[in-house]
């Protein structure tokens, strides 16, 4: 289940994304157990500075479950900037980090490294179908130990996301998505994710 906000002004861009994963814990995990009900939601807020190309960076990314809970907050600084029809947005800021893991009782509350982000985008024209591609990276890196004890993570971490939106009106497009982690959201292990979706747009 999926939930999605966006908002782009003249003082800068929002961006707000729910997701329930398993609800009612009706699938089975790995090991053929109940799967944990997970919530995981996304906010971003980029505030331009003056007439620049720069942002205020301010992201927080919360995943929990009924026994583990982790909040990772970032805040930094981006750019935009574009080569002809690629946009890019790219930025660097700190990462403070808390949640806790309830079958141990142990808990994290520091900052925690820092964080990176990449993001490109480039529309093009194809079999009469407008299409626009986009990737975007984001690593966490020098990681607290204590965050990657609790977490079981190493000192670096990644999600990669690349997308392929096809217009097929105006207004309902499809999205074929590809998602690599590494030490990534509360995923105790590497993962990829793949999906399709269909989408209208107002």
């Amino acid at each position: 289940m999926f939930l999605l906000l966006g908002n782009k002004a003249d003082w800068g861009t929002y961006f707000a994304n729910v997701k329930l994963e398993n609800p009612a814990e009706l699938a089975e995990n790995q090991k053929n157990q109940d799967g944990k009900t997970t919530l995981k939601s996304l906010m971003i807020l980029e505030n331009k500075i003056g007439e620049s190309n720069f942002n205020f960076w301010t992201q927080n990314f919360v995943s929990a479950s009924e026994t583990l809970v982790e909040d990772n907050l970032y805040f930094g600084f981006t750019h935009n900037t574009k080569f002809k029809a690629l946009s890019l947005n790219y930025g660097v800021g700190f990462n403070y980090t808390f949640g806790n893991f309830s079958p141990t009782s142990e808990k994290f509350n520091d900052l925690s490294g820092y964080a990176v982000v990449l993001n490109a985008k480039y529309p093009f024209e194809l079999l009469g179908f407008k299409h626009s591609f986009s990737l975007n990276y984001e690593a966490q890196i020098d990681r607290d130990k204590a965050h990657q004890d609790l977490f079981s993570y190493d000192s670096y971490g990644h999600q990669i996301i690349t997308t392929l939106q096809t217009m097929l009106t105006d207004s309902i497009y499809t999205k074929l998505h590809f998602t690599d982690y590494d030490s990534w959201g509360a995923q105790y292990n590497d993962g990829i994710e793949y999906g399709v979706s269909v989408g209208y747009q107002f």
